[in-house]
């Protein structure tokens, strides 16, 4: 009698599952670490290349762009060198324009064009966000979390031909002011005075069901905001806001009736 020869081929050996549990359990003492201290996770990636490679990415997850820092020039330097495989560790995105930096604005679109993960952009400064980043925002990541503080809010005038609040007609106009869930301005009085701009950001609110915090801030009181809104309301799903805050001195910006109509509407 002849035995035969099985024709299968031989099995990979398959890593073994320990060492998988033992991956998946540093993964998440990492995640948790961060929470409490990135430093303790960046002294991690001194130690053997396992953890090393483990705790990169969770470096890399929230990143805060300060062009006013010399040492985040140096960072945004290097998200945007081609191959850099950072952007596509990026979940968070921190950008922050304090003084003027329109020269470094095509830098960080460039950058943006890189990223893969992203769950929650916040913006903070100018309210004119660029049209190229909030097309590929609203396109590739229609599902992230987008938090606007804007400080620079201009005022029309015959003399400066500055638009109202550097954007507000491009807000009631482009899909990805639907994403905001944050929103924070402060006024200059200027700005304040100017009559259109609570109908602009009533028109704004409108198209965003999705906003939990609105707060606008004003040293100066604020006047020509007594006319009503609730007309431009009705029809509309409003927002639920989990956070209003109102900080505008003697003359509040929203009448009694609209915050009765849009409470009793969004809850």
């Amino acid at each position: 009698m002849k035995l035969r020869r099985s024709k299968k081929p031989p099995q990979p050996m398959q890593a073994h599952r320990l060492e998988q549990q033992v991956t998946e359990i540093l993964s998440l003492i990492i995640s948790k670490l961060r929470c409490q201290s990135i430093q303790d996770v960046a002294n991690l990636c001194l130690n053997p290349r396992q953890f090393y490679l483990l705790a990169v990415p969770h470096l890399y997850q929230k990143i805060t762009l300060d062009l006013d820092r010399a040492s985040h020039l140096r960072l945004l330097q290097r998200l945007e060198r081609p191959g850099s495989y950072i952007p596509h560790m990026i979940r968070h995105l921190h950008v922050c324009l304090e003084g003027k930096h329109a020269e470094h604005m095509h830098r960080i679109e460039k950058v943006f064009a890189g990223l893969t993960n992203l769950v929650e952009l916040e913006w903070e400064r100018p309210f004119n966000v660029p049209v190229h980043l909030l097309d590929a925002l609203y396109s590739r990541f229609p599902r992230a979390r987008f938090s606007i503080e804007s400080s620079r809010v201009a005022y029309k005038s015959s003399e400066t031909g500055i638009s109202p609040l550097w954007g507000m007609d491009l807000w009631k106009k482009h899909p990805a002011a639907s994403m905001i869930t944050h929103l924070r301005i402060t006024l200059d009085e200027k700005s304040a005075m100017w009559p259109g701009f609570k109908k602009g950001l009533v028109r704004m609110i409108v198209r965003d069901p999705v906003l939990e915090s609105l707060q606008l801030e004003a040293n100066e009181v604020i006047d020509n905001h007594s006319n009503s809104t609730v007309d431009l309301m009705k029809g509309h799903v409003l927002p639920k806001l989990r956070a209003l805050g109102l900080f505008v001195g003697n003359s509040p910006i929203f009448t009694q009736d609209e915050l009765l109509f849009w409470g009793d509407q969004a809850g």
